[in-house]
């Protein structure tokens, strides 16, 4: 399954890039970062994604995803039940991961959406 937000980051790089490159123009661009995050919070629905989707998404094992859910670990990316299926949301899966981003604050993701 593609997620539309998987795009994103690429897209948000290259604007970031933008605003490097050309002087002047690192408040455009945030805006327009701002501006896109809210058109697809909007008008896109909040995509679900299952273990293995999930697990690709954030670059782990579906292992990992069902250990953190058994307690198993610490700080597990929150889920949703439903019935007995499991679903991630991507948005939710995104923030999980900044907060786990080390590095300087220019380096994690964006948190506009």
């Amino acid at each position: 399954m593609e997620s539309k937000g998987r795009a994103e980051p690429s897209i948000v790089a290259k604007a970031r890039h933008l605003a490097a490159v050309r002087p002047g123009s690192a408040a455009l661009v945030e805006a327009l970062i701002d501006h896109l995050a809210h058109v697809r919070d909007r008008f896109l629905p909040a995509a679900l994604l299952n273990t293995r989707d999930a697990a690709r998404h954030i670059g782990m094992s579906t292992w990992f995803l069902r250990a953190r859910r058994v307690g198993r670990g610490t700080d597990a990316p929150p889920y949703v039940r439903i019935g007995r299926s499991v679903r991630y949301s991507v948005t939710d899966l995104d923030a999980w991961l900044n907060r786990k981003r080390a590095g300087r604050p220019e380096h994690r993701l964006s948190q506009e959406r």
